[in-house]
């Protein structure tokens, strides 16, 4: 018996991909252009068919930062490098395809929460809060960030497990297009760039007509020796978005973080 050839995968089976994600407004159609694009979502869905069944997060979860808000809405993109690539002891991922966010499972992890992650919380605590608010008490499902305009964007969408860096090559053409077609649109995007892992993307983004903004990883401050802050902590980096936003738009379009 002949073995079966493997099928190919066609700019058709791509656009089945993208609109069963039934994501907000606007974003098919831009994904779906970036993705026709030197063939760029063939060449990403050939890839990952070589890496195997076992990718995180799950297929329908990895386009969840374009779901929750219109591309018309969009205020903020906020880049990660890579989803979470450990998963809870069901075997389900812990990335929900939304940058640094994670859903609690109470049944397997308690109050767990993953450390850069606490430390992003700790800085809209005491930003925000005025160090009033518990972390506790601050969602760790960050959805309702994406539900006011926040693209929660991991530059790789997808990761092995174990491994994170493991995907960066597969999604780096569609990111770098994502970016670059975010910043020919509609001006006075805010961008937001954390650690040096990211700096390679930077150069996408116009400044001319978006706001830029940098600090240091959230990481950072977990990998220090010092007991002072290293850059993460204090940089007011969500009262300056919201700043921002108000002087643009007004009052009521201001981020609840």
């Amino acid at each position: 018996m002949q073995p079966q050839l493997k099928k190919k995968i066609t700019y058709e089976d791509i656009v089945k991909i993208i609109k069963a994600q039934e994501l907000g407004y606007g974003w098919e159609d831009l994904i779906l252009k970036i993705m026709k694009k030197d063939n760029i979502g063939i060449n990403i869905f050939e890839k990952l068919s070589t890496l195997g069944k076992n990718i995180l997060p799950a297929p329908v979860n990895c386009f969840n930062a374009f779901k929750y808000f219109d591309l018309q809405d969009l205020q903020v993109v906020i880049l990660g490098e890579a989803p979470y690539e450990d998963t809870f002891p069901d075997g389900t991922a812990v990335a929900d395809g939304l940058a640094y966010s994670y859903k609690r499972k109470k049944y397997f992890c308690g109050n767990y929460v993953p450390p850069e992650l606490k430390i992003i919380l700790q800085e809209v605590e005491d930003d925000i809060y005025n160090g009033f608010s518990p972390t506790k008490n601050i969602d760790t499902d960050l959805k309702e960030w994406a539900k006011q305009g926040v693209l929660l964007l991991n530059t790789t969408l997808t990761v092995q497990p174990d491994d994170l860096v493991s995907h960066i090559d597969v999604w780096y053409d569609f990111t770098k297009e994502l970016l670059t077609e975010l910043s020919d649109g509609i001006t006075g995007k805010i961008f937001v760039f954390w650690g040096t892992g990211l700096q390679q993307y930077k150069k996408y983004v116009c400044s001319t007509y978006h706001y830029i903004m940098e600090s240091p990883h959230p990481s950072a401050e977990l990998i220090s020796t010092s007991s002072k802050p290293v850059g993460f902590l204090g940089s007011k980096v969500f009262s300056k978005i919201n700043t921002i936003i108000e002087g643009n738009n007004g009052y009521h379009y201001k981020i609840k973080w």
